[in-house]
């Protein structure tokens, strides 16, 4: 069996980061460790972690804070594991996911790179990201990316640790940095992916996601279209969009030929009647229903939707 090792970045995540450590230590898998980097948290996270468990599987790294791409480097710096899962220290690996994740393995021995599906919760109540179906190599991911029906998250993805030795975080970027280096990932390497859900990304806590102060954190600054294939930079044109809702005057400066270009625009049309159509087809269907995080977490069952 392959280890494995899941790297749990924490900066004050003292309310949450129990539930993630217990989500890690109730898999039906055994063959893993657990390292947490410490992102010099200013709270009792750390007290926390040290006054409820004394497994031998849990490893605390305690450093200075620098972002999460420096903690999660830091991570894979200490790994043991041949493989690498990362988790937010305020979401859920599903009961099975490391057995999944094992299982895959087996299978395909030349894969370094497996994204599956996983749920996103509001509130308590969570939904598929997608309920489509395709699951093996993907040809091409960047279309996948592009529509929406690959998006590799944190927890939702296990990375071969010298594949991320190779591509580390960039250190400046403290949003959207796992974009990036999934990115680099994708353009070099094969990628598998399933539809089985494997951990619920709680949105709740999202505050990761926020904009920042300065663009110069943040990979939507960065984005380079020149010598990409039409569907990597459709992937970016929706992170050059998302520059222009957070930091307009820059994204007006960075990409004001991106923003005109006919084909990314009628590519981008295309897909919005398409989100809408699978929308109501769910809709209508009810192939997409809501269902508490409480019941993912007893149910011990990925597969279920």
């Amino acid at each position: 069996m392959p280890k494995i090792s899941v790297v749990i970045p924490l900066y004050n995540k003292a309310p949450s980061i129990k539930a993630s450590i217990d989500s890690v230590l109730n898999q039906t898998y055994d063959d893993y460790e657990v390292i947490i980097v410490d992102d010099g948290s200013t709270d009792n996270s750390v007290e926390v972690i040290k006054n409820s468990y004394t497994s031998e599987k849990i490893r605390i790294i305690q450093k200075e804070n620098g972002g999460p791409s420096s903690a999660r480097n830091r991570g894979v710096q200490e790994a043991r594991g041949e493989w690498i899962v990362f988790l937010d220290a305020d979401d859920l690996l599903l009961p099975k996911a490391l057995s999944y994740f094992s299982s895959l393995i087996k299978k395909n021995q030349d894969v370094n790179y497996i994204v599956c599906n996983y749920y996103i919760a509001y509130n308590r109540e969570a939904k598929l990201f997608t309920t489509h179906k395709h699951k093996g190599i993907v040809k091409n991911p960047f279309f996948l990316e592009a529509i929406r029906e690959l998006t590799d998250r944190p927890g939702s993805s296990i990375i071969k640790r010298e594949l991320l030795l190779q591509h580390p975080f960039n250190i400046i970027l403290r949003r959207f940095e796992d974009a990036e280096s999934q990115y680099e990932i994708m353009r070099r390497n094969m990628v598998y992916q399933s539809p089985i859900p494997v951990m619920i990304s709680n949105r709740d806590a999202g505050s990761a996601s926020l904009y920042r102060k300065n663009i110069e954190e943040d990979f939507v600054g960065y984005l380079e279209f020149e010598g990409k294939s039409f569907w990597e930079q459709m992937a970016l044109f929706h992170l050059a969009l998302d520059c222009k809702r957070g930091y307009p005057e820059d994204a007006e400066r960075l990409y004001r030929k991106i923003y005109r270009r006919i084909d990314l625009n009628i590519a981008f049309l295309l897909m919005r009647i398409y989100w809408r159509i699978d929308r109501y087809i769910c809709k209508i269907f009810k192939r997409n229903r809501s269902i508490t995080i409480d019941e993912l977490m007893r149910s011990n069952d990925n597969e279920r939707k």
